[in-house]
């Protein structure tokens, strides 16, 4: 069963910045505690039941976080360069410390691309060969919307 923000016809966008949301609003509840979720999570919110195995893999990474030269993204980060991994859902947790969630949510490829003072980690159910096009897209991205210094 999902749950839906609206009943009106969304563009496919809105209803995955709408998802996103609903995803973001979750994890905030979960990690605030079970006493306060009950009271904070809005009637239209998503209760973990309703995930897809994807939208667990999410979930469960964005409570992740890596030290410089620790993992793929400390990887990316330290070494200030992107790393483009083709069958993460089969490697070992030496190879990817996820690994085991990245099966079970049928993750296939994974990219770590250090961007100013941190990395953007994409993951996707499709096998992808590396793009380095896709790699200066999201690069050049992040250094667009850096406010200028004065």
């Amino acid at each position: 069963t999902r749950k839906t923000v609206q009943a009106m016809e969304v563009s496919t966008e809105e209803a995955s910045l709408q998802r996103s949301e609903q995803l973001r609003e979750l994890y905030e509840s979960l990690s605030a505690g079970e006493a306060n979720a009950q009271t904070r999570r809005p009637c239209a919110a998503l209760s973990p039941e309703d995930l897809t195995e994807s939208e667990w893999f999410y979930l469960l990474c964005v409570s992740f976080s890596f030290h410089p030269g620790v993992g793929l993204p400390g990887t990316a980060y330290a070494r200030r360069q992107h790393f483009w991994l083709t069958g993460a859902n089969e490697v070992d947790s030496k190879t990817f410390s996820r690994a085991i969630l990245a099966k079970s949510a049928h993750i296939q490829t994974v990219v770590c691309i250090p961007v100013l003072e941190g990395v953007v980690e994409l993951g996707t159910t499709d096998k992808m060969d590396e793009d380095l096009n896709f790699i200066q897209h999201i690069k050049s991205f992040f250094i667009e919307q850096q406010p200028p210094t004065a």
